[in-house]
């Protein structure tokens, strides 16, 4: 009886170290994403802008195009840790790129209370615009299929890309 016991849990411990080393196996195969990072900069009135490009494995001419714009004090980097949404590039077939904002704010038009200040003298409009013909020039996107969105002043910033 001592043996079965035994047995059983030997069993069950292996079973279970088994079960750990596939899910670490999992975790270690699961790259941040697929997608290739490029890394852009330029001078748009001015202003050193940034911005990060993800193309899909299968990049190729004529892919649309996503302009993903963080919130309001937020960074690239936490941002696209926040959506994750270059991590669906590959799957997905398009491009993304999230652009910085000056001072991490956006020229939305939107001024709240309480809020620092804002430079409202920052064309953020024409940044974005500069920055489609730039991927353009470089990627050859499909300038019928760019798509925006945004977090929170991103969102605003949205709206007024689109108004």
């Amino acid at each position: 009886m001592k043996n079965l016991k035994l047995c059983n849990f030997i069993i069950r411990t292996l079973r279970a170290f088994l079960y750990g080393v596939i899910l670490v196996a999992l975790m270690c195969a699961k790259n941040e994403a697929y997608a290739q990072l490029q890394r852009g900069n330029f001078i748009f009135e001015g202003l050193y802008r940034i911005y990060e490009v993800y193309l899909p494995q299968d990049f190729k001419p004529n892919m649309p195009l996503i302009i993903s714009l963080h919130g309001y004090t937020e960074t690239i980097e936490w941002y696209k840790n926040y959506t994750l949404l270059h991590e669906v590039t590959d799957t997905s077939g398009f491009i993304t790129v999230y652009p910085a904002a000056i001072g991490k704010s956006w020229n939305a038009g939107v001024i709240a209370p309480g809020w620092p200040y804002i430079d409202t003298t920052v064309n953020d409009v024409g940044f974005i615009s500069a920055l489609i013909d730039t991927l353009e020039a470089h990627y050859d996107i499909d300038m019928s299929r760019i798509y925006c969105c945004g977090y929170s002043l991103g969102g605003e910033m949205t709206y007024k890309l689109t108004g």
